[in-house]
């Protein structure tokens, strides 16, 4: 789904011309296996193609500008992971949503461990650890799990959230999410 997902939000938001500007970014083989995507959407990649991707965003259409990168990051967390399971984050609160946050990475991922954890519900606020995996290797990459992971539990329906991350080792990444009130329901008619 990553390579369907990526293209399709790089068209939305830049054009189709903006492909051209990406595939300059691209090492060779990534290119050569995704600008020109014809295969099924669910086919699977290697996580590094994540990672180049995201550099070659941020170097072309970006012009590593970080609100663009933010709302790239964004729109494609949507078409990824918040297509299939926007019905399910409607309903949970940012603690459901950590309690199932191990399986939904293994679900998605073929590397890394996530953990996930709390001191104080009402403090507002999660720890997500990630470790073992390809997207702890640049800082770029790190940045857009960790708006990844903020944007998800935004879709819980809380609002003004917030992230700060950090390398705790070479190994591990640590995301900081806190998060304000829920949003109001929608009011019936």
């Amino acid at each position: 789904m990553f390579v369907h997902s990526v293209r399709e939000v790089a068209i939305e938001l830049w054009g189709a011309s903006s492909l051209d500007a990406i595939a300059r970014h691209l090492p060779d083989d990534v290119r050569k296996e995704t600008i020109h995507w014809t295969k099924s959407p669910l086919e699977w990649h290697p996580e590094s193609y994540i990672v180049a991707w995201n550099e070659a965003v941020w170097r072309g259409p970006c012009a590593e500008d970080d609100a663009r990168f933010r709302i790239f990051m964004d729109r494609w967390t949507d078409l990824c992971f918040g297509r299939v399971r926007r019905v399910m984050l409607a309903f949970l609160t940012p603690a459901g949503l950590m309690q199932r946050a191990p399986g939904l990475w293994r679900h998605d991922h073929t590397h890394g461990t996530l953990v996930a954890t709390t001191r104080d519900q009402a403090v507002r606020s999660m720890t997500i650890t990630l470790s073992d995996h390809p997207y702890l290797a640049t800082p770029l990459s790190r940045q857009g799990i960790a708006e990844t992971f903020r944007h998800i539990v935004s879709l819980t329906r809380v609002r003004d959230v917030r992230e700060t991350h950090a390398l705790q080792t070479a190994r591990e990444l640590v995301v900081r999410i806190s998060w304000g009130q829920p949003a109001p329901p929608v009011a019936s008619e």
